[in-house]
């Protein structure tokens, strides 16, 4: 239940359920099955991109799976450490994390897991910009990935494609690639993955002049990130601010204030408080365009069931 809803970007009600299940395992004293929840809610947190929570919890299940030094749980623990360094920009110390873990995995003969080792290891490569080792190694992953039918990891690998290919400003290709990367996500019910590929499609689209275009396809991923809180939110944000500066401050506004009903004051920061201040502004805009909408239809009789109406809106909430 809380793998299912992490993938579904419901990080919340994930951890919730994980302590819980926390909780019957302490009970239990099964140790199995506490550094197996320790890794998994470890996760969450990475997605939510509170990576000192996450590294707590990850080392946490190391050292509860201490005497299992050929398990497939330690290799699994090792690499997303790795990706807790790769997404700090320590790649040096992701590199080795990940290669602890592809060399325990060959022990184990985990072709699946595997695939992901060598996926993380193309994106060290990609980070150094040695982009054909890195397609090299997207390509590996993909063939293991497809042989064992494992979709959310292949949208993934054809994600990470996608950016190598608008790094090196193969855009039409790029755009395949995350389109397909998109589909698989959003038949998987990924949203936050959905979310971030929605955003460097926005970036593919204003390197190609279709401004308009990348302007929706942004806005849904900044607002699908916010809900979610998870990680995405900076690049969505930057490529917004390219966006503006390409596309024209005027048009830019114009389109901003059309969407969500409120006057552009700047991007939301990092800070929580101001991503909740343009997360509340979307809201109200929506409902002043159907307001608007209904205006023209309005007559003295019709008033009264209008009240009705609303008020049933409040009671659901």
């Amino acid at each position: 239940m809380g793998i299912l809803l992490q993938q579904r970007g419901r990080f919340d009600i994930a951890l919730a359920k994980y302590e819980e299940s926390l909780k019957i395992a302490h009970a239990r004293k099964d140790e199995s099955l506490l550094a197996t929840l320790q890794h998994d809610i470890g996760r969450v947190y990475a997605e939510r991109t509170e990576y000192d929570e996450a590294l707590t919890r990850y080392e946490n299940s190391l050292r509860i799976s201490g005497g299992m030094k050929a398990h497939s749980l330690v290799a699994k623990t090792l690499h997303h450490i790795g990706i807790v360094y790769q997404n700090r920009g320590v790649h040096e110390a992701a590199l080795a994390m990940y290669e602890r873990s592809f060399k325990l995995l060959e022990q184990l003969g985990d072709l699946p897991n595997m695939g992901a080792s060598l996926q993380s290891i193309g994106i060290v490569h990609q980070a150094r910009k040695e982009y054909e080792a890195a397609m090299e190694k997207y390509e590996a992953a993909r063939e293991l990935f497809e042989k064992f039918g494992h979709r959310r990891n292949i949208a993934i690998t054809l994600h990470q494609m996608g950016e190598l290919c608008v790094e090196r400003k193969d855009y039409k290709t790029a755009l395949a690639k995350l389109e397909e990367s998109l589909k698989i996500k959003e038949e998987l019910g990924d949203r936050a993955g959905t979310a971030r590929s929605l955003s460097t499609i926005g970036a593919v689209l204003i390197e190609e002049e279709k401004y308009q275009q990348a302007f929706e396809q942004l806005m849904v991923a900044l607002l699908s990130l916010i809900t979610l809180r998870a990680g995405g939110l900076e690049p969505a944000m930057q490529n917004l601010c390219v966006l503006r500066s390409r596309w024209g401050a005027r048009k830019f506004d114009k389109a901003w204030k059309e969407k969500t009903g409120e006057d552009f004051t700047g991007l939301p920061n990092k800070r929580h408080a101001k991503i909740e201040q343009t997360k509340k502004a979307v809201k109200p805009a929506k409902a002043k365009i159907k307001k608007k909408a209904k205006k023209p239809t309005i007559t003295k009789k019709s008033r009264t069931p209008k009240k009705t109406t609303k008020t049933k809106k409040k009671k659901k909430k």
